[in-house]
């Protein structure tokens, strides 16, 4: 399984390696349809209400936003998972 964890916040220390096996923890539970990527980026609250104002309409900060891959299915009938911002 392929994790990416961006972290571009500065106010708390994230073991990466810690919190990329988590979601792959998480993902194996997740329905068969899903793949192999994820993308995790831990932001701050300013990065977080403009993803929120430019993507929800809404212009205050969230704890968490998640979206979805966009992909097509592939041809096996699984389809990436998305990406996650906290």
């Amino acid at each position: 399984m392929n994790v990416a964890i961006l972290d571009r916040q500065r106010k708390h220390r994230v073991p990466a390696a810690a919190l990329a096996a988590y979601v792959r923890r998480v993902a194996r539970a997740a329905p068969a349809t899903a793949c192999d990527d994820v993308t995790v980026l831990l932001c701050g609250d300013a990065a977080m209400k403009r993803l929120n104002a430019r993507w929800r309409g809404k212009r205050r900060t969230t704890d968490v936003l998640s979206f979805p891959s966009g992909a097509e299915l592939l041809p096996d009938g699984r389809r990436p998972l998305g990406e996650i911002a906290i």
